[in-house]
């Protein structure tokens, strides 16, 4: 797939999480799916020392994914 559609795919289904608990739900299925030789690597993505909410971090995504769809 190319990536532009990709992203813009990304963004058509962030936009759908509406919640906190939606946020956090897709996040346990995505870790539930990783290879054991991928896990470490997500802990380290997910371990960000910044105390942020969720729905900023959500923001922060769909901003960059904004920014990459202009981009390209």
């Amino acid at each position: 797939m190319e990536f532009k559609v990709f992203m813009q795919t990304v963004e058509e289904k962030l936009v759908r999480i509406s919640s906190e608990e939606e946020l956090r739900d897709w996040i346990r299925g995505y870790a539930r799916s990783l290879s054991e030789g991928e896990r470490e690597n997500f802990l380290k993505k997910l371990g960000s020392r910044e105390r942020k909410s969720h729905q900023d971090k959500l923001q922060e995504i769909i901003d960059w994914c904004e920014k990459v769809d202009h981009e390209v």
